[in-house]
């Protein structure tokens, strides 16, 4: 069995063949059961430190993420959540590896909404506003950078200070070049200027009203997972165009959507498809792409257009190349695969997240193969 680090992971990861992966494992067959956050606290409505527990798994892999979360850590120097991930054959059971799973997160609950992005936003969005400034702000930025053809980024946070920090930072790296970064204030014309609204804030009231956010801006909700709060107001949940990561999370989770359905103003239809939907929706127009008509109705009904290309030039690639996450596959970035949009420019497009075992699988799977063809980590007797 092999330890894999926190280094290791960084050095095993990219977005477009993460995108890959999880385009590839959510449209293939798996087995999920609802995640288990457990509070520590049940008694103590002040306190909201957590432990979940996040198995799946499908023909290959059997994975079960195990993280704590502790939100007052930070007053104490302390990261909110710790993390580990083991990693099993499917085959015969055979452990084969423990990941830090924090990093891991970080990367797949940024790669996640990006990967929606293509189904759901604009194909052309310009401008993204990124509201939140903690550990996962700077994976978003990447993850969208690498997914849309972004010319804007606009950052807003409490703190100004650390909102005009993580922009000196990102303005380094290579990815933003020609791209124009810069710190906000959360008000009408940022919000209503912007295509693409991430909020990763972890807000217990809505970080802004409905009335502001025009038709056709795409927004996830990533920074909440108390059923009692709401990031973003509800009025964008019940007039928009609902997506999911995992049904059966954020119907236990989410008080994005819980609250509309116990106010009674939403039935638990409104949703209009999880990430799976959207993956195998994929699957199936590559097929037909790929052999013409079959004789199920479904591959042969008429799908959607395909997002436009990024501005980065990523092309198209087969179902096959995007299935394939070993590691020769994975040292440059692959293309990006094609996928059907479903953007409706006179609606809200919302995708609420609040984290699924098999996103963390696919990213596991990626990490480990690239681990062992090159080294990375330290074998474990």
């Amino acid at each position: 069995m092999r330890w894999i680090n926190e280094a290791a992971v960084a050095a095993s990861l990219n977005f477009p063949a993460l995108f890959a992966a999880l385009q590839a494992h959510f449209a293939g067959s798996f087995q999920q059961p609802a995640r288990q956050l457990l509070a520590l606290a049940p008694e103590q409505s002040e306190r909201h430190d957590a432990l979940a527990l996040l198995p799946v798994w499908n023909d290959d892999f059997i994975g079960c993420k195990l993280f704590s979360y502790f939100p007052d850590n930070p007053a104490q120097g302390k990261p909110r959540l710790y993390s580990r991930l083991m990693l099993f054959s499917a085959r015969d059971g055979e452990p084969l590896a423990l990941l830090e799973g924090a990093l891991l997160t970080h990367w797949r609950t940024a790669a996640v909404s990006a990967l929606a992005a293509r189904f759901l936003a604009n194909p052309a969005a310009r401008t993204l506003l990124l509201c939140g400034t903690g550990q996962l702000a700077p994976f978003f930025a990447r993850a969208y950078a690498s997914a849309l053809p972004l010319r804007d980024i606009n950052i807003w946070g409490r703190d100004l200070a650390k909102a005009q920090a993580l922009v000196d930072d990102l303005k380094t790296e290579p990815l933003f070049a020609g791209m124009t970064l810069k710190a906000v204030a959360l008000d009408e014309n940022t919000v209503a200027g912007a295509d693409v609204i991430s909020c990763l804030s972890a807000a217990t009231a809505p970080l802004f009203p409905a009335s502001w956010v025009r038709p056709g801006t795409f927004i996830d909700a990533v920074g909440n997972h108390r059923a009692d709060v709401s990031e973003i107001d509800p009025q964008l949940v019940i007039a928009g165009e609902l997506y999911v990561d995992t049904r059966a999370n954020c119907l236990r989770e989410a008080g994005e959507i819980l609250l509309p359905l116990k106010a009674g103003v939403m039935s638990a239809q409104h949703i209009k498809g999880e990430l799976a939907d959207l993956c195998k929706m994929a699957a199936a127009q590559q097929q037909v792409r790929s052999t013409g008509p079959s004789g199920n109705p479904a591959l042969n009904a008429k799908q959607p257009a395909e997002t436009a290309l990024p501005a980065q030039g990523f092309k198209p690639v087969s179902a096959s190349q995007a299935a394939d996450t070993s590691p020769s596959a994975c040292a440059e970035p692959p293309a990006l695969p094609a996928v059907p949009s479903l953007y409706k420019a006179d609606k809200v497009m919302i995708f609420k997240a609040v984290g699924c075992a098999l996103a963390d699988l696919a990213a596991a799977t990626l990490v480990y193969r690239h681990a062992m063809a090159t080294g990375e980590g330290q074998h474990l007797a």
